[in-house]
């Protein structure tokens, strides 16, 4: 079994995020200017691929530290990792 490797985009502007697996693109959408939040899915290989992605922003450092940004990816229903942007 061959290891993936699952990086992705996030354009804090748009609010546009990319999802790719060993370089292809697999998913893609924008978090929600109202909730910060995005549900993705996608495939790769054969295999369903989700991503429940969040925008969070403390209300402590708001305007002085960029919110946070996580999408956590799925690869039929199992979690396979965290991205942070």
């Amino acid at each position: 079994n061959k290891q993936w490797n699952i990086d992705g985009d996030f354009n804090t502007l748009s609010k546009a995020l990319k999802v790719r697996i060993d370089g292809q693109q697999v998913m893609s959408g924008n978090l929600s200017f109202l909730s910060g939040n995005a549900e993705l899915k996608g495939t790769y290989q054969g295999k369903n691929v989700s991503a429940t992605c969040t925008q969070t922003t403390s209300f402590l450092t708001a305007g002085v530290v960029p919110p946070k940004t996580q999408c956590m990816i799925f690869v039929e229903n199992e979690r396979a990792t965290t991205l942070q942007f």
